[in-house]
């Protein structure tokens, strides 16, 4: 429905819920970061979209052998 602002909430919130190790963020998070970083994206906040597509990389770097 083009509802950015409400679906960032809900993949903020979804990705608060245990997506994280010792280690840092598992490979199930590069998702959400994504998804995170295209609804700023898409709400005009290219800063912080870009800094969770950045943290999608870091975190598909971070996992690159698996």
């Amino acid at each position: 429905a083009g509802d950015f602002k409400s679906a960032g909430q809900s993949f903020r919130q979804s990705a608060g819920a245990g997506f994280n190790s010792t280690s840092g963020s598992w490979i199930d998070s590069i998702c959400f970061h994504a998804l995170i970083g295209a609804c700023y994206y898409q709400t005009g906040d290219r800063g912080n979209g870009n800094a969770e597509f950045s943290s999608a990389v870091q975190v598909d770097i971070h996992y690159r052998d698996w």
